[in-house]
């Protein structure tokens, strides 16, 4: 830990400095209009059940769910306040909703209505504020359950029946309208004054709007109105619908005279960036599952860490939809046994459950595909530690360092948004009532799973995967960050980004692509485990951090138990430190991925004798008068046994030499390295082409392995007098066509290289003399153009060769056209069939 802080000092300040910023004035920047919360969850189900009590509802089976809404009251008034030019009131004095019971008086009611397609038993759904005050109650066994959908307690419902439109629901603009009688209406009215006065709810005189009807069966069903002068001009509205003998609805609200409803358009940008995630998924899929089959062929692919991954990241995300089962219940709860909770359940069992299996197999099978190259291309000591946590090896005492950046860099980041909500828009801050950790059960778990998920999805598929695969290919840091952070934008469905930044004013998206930018310098420069860490801890941190400042002793504890608990992954690395296991843990390197790097290692080391080989070959055509040269050399494997090369010569000539060495690969080409520089000597101590080869053969026969051989075809070419003498020892005969296209082989005898001595060879080679005439074609080649093969197994042969010669000799074509279209005639009779042999090719035109 001291060698890590003096080579961080920077980080330390800095992480130090972020929490306290964070402890001490996140209040200021995401809370200064947050109401007080006194009581909890549990204190607000108790007084939703006395209030359903006192209504009679006594069933001794009742399911209780409560889940947090946010209103707009504050934000009515604050608007209105700011157009009247005076100072808003505090938000406590406003009847903000905050929290929303559904009472299930049968617990197998929903199972019940989904499995016999019937209505549960009677459904109560009552609204309070954070203070308990009720502002909203709804009977879901009376006829306005089935079409009423509640999505937050001040909401536009959905009228009950089909002849009544939204506004008559409540009476909002309605006459007094009715086809009841004085009696029945007054009969209404004191059921509405007697719910009043049992709950203390203040609504003096007469209504402001009365809706009366009656049903086939002659049964009341009355709307009542109360309209009253509220804040700064707006309207506080009670309202109340009497079915039958009871009060089957009751809300309170505030209507805001400057509201107006705006025309809805069709939100393109939001569509698309909607769309990113799910194109981002299927491009993993895709990816990740052609990956998935290379490295399985490969032999490179482990199955244990993925399919812990995979399993982890399921059942993480699995387990928080479990623990918002309470959340969907509640906003389901009046209106259960209609179509909105068959869509909804439907969701929650099928394609939630589709989504969290895809995500999970692209991140398990990223990090199955990745693996192997981070370890090439990341330093080592950052990628083992985390590698060694996915296989379950805690006990690393590398595991300490990349955590402590990672916690460091997150109370950076915490104080930086801190900083920065201190100076966005007032209007912006969120309601405390709507904080993440209130939607599940058991309360604040769901902050741990989501970080850790979260966490891993990020760096896994942005940073193993993604970033990996582009630092093979460029070591630019901008082109890192920049596939790094699309990479995390396209996975942003994994979170909110009120998770991010608590505020939801113009500068959160600014904010949020700032911190994934910074995570993915994180991961550069200290590692996957860092950048996990980060986003894990301060996800936690923002979710149950107000909670804690909530100041009730039930979120309190709530709050403080994750926090606690979000230190445990620096726990774990402490006690892999003091206790570390003996064998290494993080330092053994895994087989597959041994085999794996061995493989690139091996890959790469092929190139590097790749570019080495074709330095050795001539990088530009000579400049000998009146001749026009061109060649080519197309290994068939990584590196090749075919040689040329150009001489300059005495009195202007031109020597020119192709060969072709037994054998391919790396032998092959080693053989071929010699044979140049024994050419190179060779051709400055001798003119003749016989004598040239001859030597080389002494060469060449005390150092090739028995067996290997080397043929080639040595030219001297004289561009003024255009005299070409050559001898060919076992090669392919050169081709000389005329300009008019007559021509042939020019087949001088001779045997291979290295195969037999030098006084027999002498006695064999014999070298041939021949004139050429300006715009004549000579070609050398190796046989791995009239050998080459097609699909069927058919041969290039002798024959195609000549007749391309004969073609393209009558034509204006350079040497280098000639070189290209013979390379593409090739090629082209081959079509799918793989090369199988070197591919050299020396065209010369006289001029």
């Amino acid at each position: 830990m001291k060698t890590f802080f003096r080579a961080h000092p920077k980080l330390f300040i800095a992480g130090g400095a972020g929490l306290i910023v964070f402890l001490a004035l996140f209040r200021f920047a995401f809370m200064r209009d947050v109401r007080p919360m006194p009581l909890s969850r549990d204190d607000i189900s108790e007084v939703a059940l006395d209030f359903a009590a006192a209504e009679g509802w006594t069933s001794p089976n009742r399911v209780v769910q409560t889940v947090p809404v946010e209103g707009d009251d504050y934000e009515t008034v604050r608007r209105l306040a700011e157009a009247a030019g005076t100072p808003p009131p505090d938000r406590r004095t406003l009847p903000d909703p905050g929290w929303e019971t559904a009472i299930f008086t049968n617990p197998g009611s929903l199972r019940t209505s989904l499995m016999q397609r019937r209505q549960p038993d009677p459904i109560l759904s009552i609204a309070t504020t954070p203070e308990g005050r009720v502002v909203q109650y709804v009977e879901a066994s009376s006829p306005i359950a089935g079409t009423t959908t509640i999505s937050r307690p001040t909401a536009t419902r959905t009228p009950p029946f089909p002849e009544l439109n939204t506004n008559d629901l409540f009476g909002v603009d309605s006459d007094n309208r009715t086809n009841l009688s004085e009696q029945d209406q007054q009969r209404a009215l004191e059921i509405a004054r007697a719910f009043f006065d049992r709950h203390a709810i203040q609504c003096d005189g007469n209504p402001t709007s009365t809706l009366a009807r009656s049903t086939s069966d002659r049964v009341r069903l009355v709307y009542f109105t109360w309209d009253r002068e509220g804040p700064f001009g707006s309207t506080e509205r009670t309202r109340a619908i009497i079915w039958g003998d009871r009060l089957a609805a009751y809300d309170f609200d505030l209507v805001d005279p400057l509201r107006r409803e705006e025309p809805s358009s069709f939100d393109w940008v939001g569509t698309s960036l909607d769309l990113v995630p799910v194109l981002g998924i299927l491009a993993g899929i895709t990816i990740v599952g052609v990956l998935l089959v290379v490295r399985r062929r490969q032999g490179e692919l482990d199955l244990r860490s993925p399919a812990l991954l995979f399993a982890g990241i399921f059942l993480g995300s699995v387990a928080s939809i479990i623990m918002m089962l309470g959340t969907f219940a509640a906003m389901f709860g009046n209106s259960a046994g209609t179509i909105a909770v068959w869509l909804g359940f439907l969701n929650i069992a099928i394609t939630s459950p589709i989504g969290i299996f895809l995500v999970s197999f692209v991140v398990a099978g990223a990090w199955a595909v990745g693996e192997s190259q981070a370890y090439l291309v990341w330093p080592q000591q950052n990628l083992r530690p985390f590698s060694a946590w996915m296989r379950g090896d805690f006990r690393t005492r590398e595991a300490l360092e990349p955590v402590t950046a990672g916690y460091l860099s997150a109370f950076a980041a915490l104080g930086a948004v801190t900083l920065l909500g201190l100076v966005s828009p007032r209007a912006s801050q969120p309601s405390i009532a709507s904080l993440f950790g209130f939607n599940s059960w058991p309360s604040m778990v769901a902050p741990i799973t989501s970080g850790i998920v979260t966490g891993i999805t990020l760096t896994v598929v942005s940073g193993i995967l993604a970033m990996t695969y582009a630092r093979l290919r460029t070591r630019r840091i901008w082109v890192l960050l920049v596939v790094g952070t699309i990479a995390m934008l396209s996975v942003r469905a994994a979170f909110s980004l009120t998770q991010f930044f608590p505020a939801s004013s113009g500068i959160a998206p600014i904010v949020y692509v700032g911190l994934i930018v910074g995570l993915v310098i994180l991961f550069v420069r200290s590692g996957p485990l860092a950048s996990t860490t980060a986003v894990f801890v301060y996800m936690v941190f923002v979710s149950a951090y107000p909670v804690v400042l909530t100041m009730n002793p039930r979120h309190v504890a709530m709050g403080s138990w994750a926090l606690a608990a979000s230190f445990g992954f620096f726990g774990l690395a402490i006690y892999g430190t003091m206790r570390p296991r003996r064998d290494g843990g993080a330092d053994a390197m895994p087989s597959h991925v041994r085999r794996a790097i061995d493989r690139l290692r091996i890959t790469q080391e092929f190139d590097v004798a790749r570019g080495v080989q074709a330095q050795l070959l001539p990088s530009a055509a000579p400049n000998s008068p009146g001749l026009d040269v061109a060649g080519l050399c197309v290994p068939a494997n990584e590196v090749g046994g075919d040689y040329f090369d150009y001489f300059d010569l005495k009195d202007g000539r031109l020597g020119i030499a192709v060969g072709d060495v037994s054998g391919k690969g790396v032998g092959a080409a080693i053989y071929m390295t010699l044979t140049k520089s024994y050419m190179v000597t060779q051709t400055r101590q001798a003119a003749d082409p016989a004598r040239v080869l001859s030597r080389v053969n002494d060469h060449l026969r005390r150092n090739l392995a028995r067996g290997t051989f080397v043929t080639m075809a040595y030219a001297i070419v004289d561009g003024k007098s255009r005299q070409i003498a050559y001898a060919r020892a076992g090669h392919n005969p050169p081709l000389l066509i005329r300009a008019d296209g007559d021509g042939d082989f020019l087949s001088a005898p001779g045997v291979t290289l290295g195969a037999v001595a030098s006084g027999t060879l002498d006695g064999i080679l014999r070298v041939e003399s021949v004139e050429a005439r300006p715009g004549d074609l000579l070609l050398l080649y190796t046989d791995g153009v009239t050998e080459a093969m097609d699909v069927r197994g058919d041969e290039y042969g002798d024959d195609r060769l000549i007749a391309f010669a004969r073609n393209i000799a009558r034509t204006s074509a350079t040497a280098a056209d000639v070189v290209n279209a013979l390379l593409r005639d090739v090629r082209t009779f081959a079509g799918r069939a793989q090369q199988h042999d070197d591919i050299t090719l020396v065209a010369v035109r006289f001029r």
